[in-house]
């Protein structure tokens, strides 16, 4: 039996400085219940893995970003084109580097957050789909580099249809298609 149920969880993972926490969030709605083979261990490590990741875009962390990803990830973009972990790395990389430049160092607490909305979760036996959206935010960004700003966000920013798996050391992203 499947039922729905509204969670949401917080997952502060905080900068301080000046007094001031800058956070990673990450949002759970509208996710269906595990299956009888899922437990609730089983969301709880997705997302913290989630968490993980926002934490890693504050702190500009391009491998951080695919701490969970399994070796043979994979990245498809809405064309269809695919790319590997490698590349989705050096590709976030770039998108995290041109961020880091326009709006400040990942020390400035008010720079830059990081959200990850997870809208729904399904799992079947060792596999788990979520589909997810994440978002950039920056407090200010000058008129001068709006345009960067935007280019760089838009490679992280967007719904995404994830597959997780789970394996011996864990749940580990098979990959992300955005939508």
């Amino acid at each position: 039996m499947r039922s729905q149920f509204a969670a949401i969880i917080l997952a502060s993972s905080c900068l301080f400085a000046a007094g001031v926490a800058s956070h990673a969030s990450v949002t759970a709605r509208k996710t269906a219940a595990p299956a009888a083979s899922a437990g609730n261990s089983d969301l709880s490590a997705i997302k913290a893995a989630y968490k993980d990741r926002s934490y890693a875009v504050l702190t500009r962390s391009a491998g951080q970003m695919y701490g969970a990803a399994a070796p043979d990830f994979m990245f498809s973009d809405r064309s269809g084109a695919k790319i590997n972990r490698a590349a989705a790395i050096q590709r976030a990389g770039a998108a995290l580097s041109t961020l880091g430049r326009v709006v400040g160092s990942p020390s400035d607490p008010q720079a830059l957050t990081y959200t990850v909305d997870i809208m729904s979760v399904t799992f079947s036996g060792n596999q788990a789909i979520v589909i997810e959206s994440g978002q950039v935010h920056a407090l200010s960004v000058s008129d001068a580099s709006a345009g960067a700003f935007a280019k760089a966000a838009s490679a992280l920013n967007g719904v995404y249809r994830d597959v997780w798996v789970r394996t011996s050391q864990g749940w580990r992203q098979k990959s992300a298609a955005k939508l």
